[in-house]
Formats: structure tokens, sequence, C-alpha cells
């Protein structure tokens, strides 16, 4: 963890990593093995995730919240998929990504996040780093391993695909 914290400048952004690290760190572990299915390359991608978390500290309000959970979930999920894919070069990232099949908490309870739940993976991490937690399209990008200009046709397929849920569940005309 030191490593992590001779990063970060701010004394309370430090107290907060602390706490996100000892809160969240088993959970983290627990995502990557379930995708990687291999106890060494989980806890590197836990421990890449650690490293781009702690560069984007100030997305971190509460270290214990709900919101916080999602957010890491997020992270760590993509570390994971991007170590996967470099062990098997020839499986798509949707294949892996619907072979997995892991979610992170919606932030409400509501119809909005039902239609979100209904989304792919990769749509519904893009959605919710953008207009949930505030990254901007270069932040995901280098979240993704994606240019920027791939994230935002990624955004905009992804915000299409959730208006055509909303309409098809009713929730209201977009």
């Amino acid at each position: 963890m030191i490593i992590y914290l001779q990063a970060i400048e701010d004394p309370e952004d430090r107290t907060k990593f602390e706490q996100l690290y000892e809160h969240h760190r088993a959970y983290m572990l627990k995502i990557a093995n379930k995708i990687l299915e291999n106890e060494f390359d989980a806890e590197d991608a836990v421990h890449n995730a650690f490293v781009s978390i702690s560069e984007h500290m100030e997305k971190v309000y509460d270290p214990l919240s709900h919101t916080t959970k999602g957010y890491v979930t997020i992270i760590v999920e993509r570390k994971a998929i991007d170590i996967y894919r470099m062990r098997k070069r020839f499986v798509s990232l949707e294949s892996i990504e619907n072979e997995v099949g892991l979610s992170f908490p919606p932030p409400e309870d509501d119809d909005v996040a039902r239609c979100l739940l209904k989304l792919s993976p990769r749509y519904r991490h893009v959605i919710m780093l953008k207009y949930h937690y505030g990254y901007t399209t270069d932040e995901i990008a280098n979240i993704f391993g994606m240019k920027p200009a791939a994230v935002r046709k990624l955004d905009q397929w992804a915000k299409a695909k959730l208006e055509e849920i909303c309409r098809e569940e009713g929730v209201y005309d977009l």
C-alpha cells in the first residue's frame, strides 16, 4: 500500500485511499479472480486497479459508499479483462464480458437503473464512468485502453441502446 500512498499528495486523499484499500481489496480480488481464474493474475489486476484509483482520488468522496463500490468494481473488471485479453489474444472482448457476466450495483433502484442493467457490460461501464462518476472521454479511453474517438463512438452507441431499452420498457420516451 505504501507504493500507492506515495503517489497521493493530499493527506485527506491518502486517508480515503487507505480506507478504500482496507475495505475493498478482498472484494476486488474476488472479482478479478472470478474473471481470470488465476490468483497471480488477479493480484496484478487489483494492483493495476489501485494504481488507476490512486491517480483519480478526486473521484472518491466516501470510500465506504455504495457508489465507490460500483466505481472500484468497474475499474478492477476493466483491469482484469485487460489481463485476460493479453493472455487470450484470439478471444474478443465481447465474448469475455458475456462469459464473465459480472455487474456492479446500479446507482439507484429505479426504472433507468433497471434499463442500465440490460446493457452489455461494456456499454454500461462507459455510461456509468462518464455520466455517474464524471470521467472525461480521455480518462475512460485510458481505463479501457482505447483511443478517445473510439470511446466517443462507444458512448454514442451505448446511449442509443439505452434509449432503445427505455422505450421498450416503457420507462419514457426520450
